[in-house]
């Protein structure tokens, strides 16, 4: 079965919906650790990108402003060394806080069919469900890898493997939201998927 991912894009969003894709620096490029004062090699959600193969299922969340959860695609492609965007170079410079200051070189990619949802979905009105799921088997609160907080709020950071009853949770309301998403195979066959594993 695919995995399901999620990830945070905030400022990129746009671009990166517009274009297909979803991209992070390498945390082992050495141009890349001049600009932090601390090690990064904790940086796993950098890491995580290098995780994501073809037919992987990605939940877009777009930040507080920009409507939340926003969008769910497929991985078109394995991950793949990529330099980075012109536009994504230019908010590194920029110093937009939350994205820093990436070297042009040593980045990781994967291209992805973005299927926009018309009705977006703030992460709040899952908390209950993300503050449950931390005491469950699936949680991967204990290893920092989750996309989430003991809070319920969404860490900073940028690509997390989901949880798969967060997964269900997220990719049902998406569904009752937005019907049309029923129209698409790849979200039809997750659902049915995590549907059967889970019960």
């Amino acid at each position: 079965m695919p995995n399901v991912f999620f990830v945070t894009q905030g400022q990129t969003y746009s671009f990166e919906c517009r274009d297909g894709y979803i991209w992070a620096p390498n945390p082992s490029n050495a141009e890349l650790k001049k600009f932090f004062v601390k090690s990064i090699s904790d940086k796993v959600f950098w890491r995580n990108v290098e995780l994501v193969k073809a037919g992987d299922v990605i939940i877009h969340y777009a930040g507080v402003l920009n409507g939340g959860i926003s969008a769910i695609s497929q991985a078109t492609t394995n991950c793949y060394k990529s330099p980075i965007t012109e536009e994504l170079f230019m908010i590194a410079n920029m110093g937009i806080p939350g994205v820093g200051v990436w070297p042009p070189e040593g980045g990781r990619r994967v291209d992805c069919n973005y299927v926009e949802l018309q009705n977006k979905m703030q992460i709040k009105i899952f908390k209950n469900d993300i503050l449950e799921l931390k005491n469950s088997k699936y949680s991967q609160y204990h290893v920092g890898n989750s996309a989430f907080n003991v809070k319920g709020g969404v860490n900073q950071g940028y690509l997390y493997e989901l949880e798969k009853p967060l997964a269900y949770i997220f990719i049902e309301e998406a569904i009752k939201n937005n019907s049309y998403l029923k129209n698409y195979e790849f979200i039809s066959e997750i659902f049915s998927n995590l549907k059967s594993e889970l019960q």
